[in-house]
């Protein structure tokens, strides 16, 4: 944080970190890719899943903690439905 003395408003100073670039490209590549609707949307976000999980950003733990909310069950019982 940076701070500017006489009453001056304080700048608050951001560096981009390599997790953030990284993880900015990859965001950039799945809005491209769900956009040119070449790769399925699925295959997509699992690609996408496992960059982040090969790069570090996040843990396998946090990566799989998203299949245990029940609200995801429930589109997963719907979708097979129909």
């Amino acid at each position: 944080m940076l701070r500017v003395s006489r009453g001056v408003r304080a700048c608050v100073v951001y560096r981009m970190t390599v997790e953030i670039l990284i993880t900015l490209l990859i965001v950039l590549a799945v809005l491209g890719a769900l956009a040119s609707n070449r790769v399925p949307a699925d295959m997509t976000m699992m690609a996408a899943l496992v960059l982040v999980l090969v790069t570090g950003i996040i843990s396998p733990g946090e990566a799989l903690s998203g299949f245990a909310n029940p609200g995801l069950m429930t589109i997963a019982d719907r979708k097979s439905v129909v």
